[in-house]
């Protein structure tokens, strides 16, 4: 027993070896791995993943680093690349008993798939932008039915649909159908210079 505590010990006490660069550690198998959110502070670097934060001591020589690596871990990439913003507008409930909030919710657990849906729009029509007016209709079992889209068309529109049509809504408190109505406002970023 003594043995196995000096191994231990000798273990946590050695040395690393030196880290010439970070390594992004993933799932293995079919499934492609979580994308990390790095965080760079010389001579310090943190990945963060789902689940914890790795982290790297030492110091590192963006010359030794891809490019891509490069930017990313000194904070190039966000500046060059920044995003297209999708922002949910407060619902309107037309009539029913569910309270606006309760529909801003629902939709809220859904921001991811509608920034999908613009992104994706973005490849086919890279200067899309605008207002899209999703109108629906929220039966008295909770589900979504009728619903239209306006403003911007095509797939995106086609793709709210869907998100919309996906979500399942709490019962309406007098078991009646709802109708309601909110905006998806879609914005181009703003270019940034390059850092110099």
């Amino acid at each position: 027993m003594a043995n196995v505590r000096w191994l231990v010990v000798a273990l946590v006490l050695a040395p690393l070896p030196p880290v010439n660069r970070p390594v992004l550690a993933g799932t293995v198998g079919d499934a492609a791995p979580p994308a990390p959110a790095i965080r760079a502070a010389s001579p310090h670097v943190e990945v963060e993943f789902g689940g914890g934060t790795s982290q790297c001591w030492g110091p590192i020589d963006p010359s030794r680093l891809p490019a891509a690596e490069a930017g990313v871990l000194f904070g190039q990439a966000r500046s060059l690349a920044p995003t297209a913003q999708v922002q949910i507008g407060s619902p309107v409930v037309i009539h029913g008993s569910l309270r606006p909030a309760m529909v801003r919710r629902y939709l809220r657990r859904n921001h991811a798939r509608f920034e999908y849906c613009y992104h994706h729009a973005l490849l086919d029509t890279p200067t899309l932008a605008g207002d899209l007016t999703v109108t629906f209709g929220i039966d008295g079992d909770g589900r979504v039915v009728q619903v239209e889209a306006a403003g911007l068309g095509g797939d995106l529109a086609r793709c709210a649909r869907a998100v919309v049509e996906r979500i399942q809504f709490p019962s309406p408190l007098e078991g009646g159908a709802v109708r309601a109505r909110f905006r998806l406002s879609m914005t181009l970023p703003t270019p940034r210079s390059a850092p110099p």
